[in-house]
């Protein structure tokens, strides 16, 4: 029997589960996996949780405040104890006696001798989970992050920013 008999012979067809063919596929008789009425409901069919998030938000647009409008960050203050807390009160110190920037080495070394941290400014050596060991310059990046230092050049020079002014002085009197 050669190639082009069997391709005209024509092939026997499964039983189809569904009673009508329109659900079979045209190529081996078998079910479709996805009926073509089944896709057109799905696609006509409508999404209950998009209805209700547009809903709220044409709800929250007649609200007084505008559209743009973000709910407020809340403010950084690191917490009692932290080398963080201590930098902002070294800085500020550094700041009322005239001095606008300090550099890194200055800032570690006026707070490890000022005792506010908990934990040895230098670290313990320990490594913790880190590649490195720990210090208590590790978390200084909050501080620049959350736009209470600026920290420049090299070597490393920082100063208060205004708002990390405010929050310095809210850490002394607390």
């Amino acid at each position: 029997m050669s190639t082009s008999e069997r391709k005209r012979k024509p092939s026997k067809k499964a039983a189809s589960p569904f009673p009508d063919s329109e659900f079979e596929d045209s190529v081996d008789g078998t079910p479709a996996k996805n009926p073509p009425s089944a896709k057109k409901q799905r696609a006509n069919k409508p999404n209950k949780k998009k209805a209700a998030a547009k809903q709220a938000v044409s709800d929250d647009s007649h609200d007084e405040e505008s559209p743009d409008s973000k709910p407020k960050k809340r403010k950084y203050s690191p917490k009692k104890g932290t080398a963080n807390h201590a930098f902002l009160v070294v800085l500020l110190e550094a700041h009322n006696q005239g001095e606008d920037t300090l550099t890194k080495a200055e800032i570690m070394a006026r707070a490890d001798k000022s005792g506010i941290a908990e934990k040895p400014i230098y670290g313990t050596g320990d490594k913790g989970s880190a590649p490195f060991p720990i210090d208590g310059w590790t978390n200084f990046k909050s501080l620049k992050n959350n736009e209470l230092v600026i920290a420049e050049g090299r070597p490393l020079k920082v100063h208060l920013t205004d708002e990390g002014r405010s929050v310095a002085e809210g850490l002394v009197a607390a």
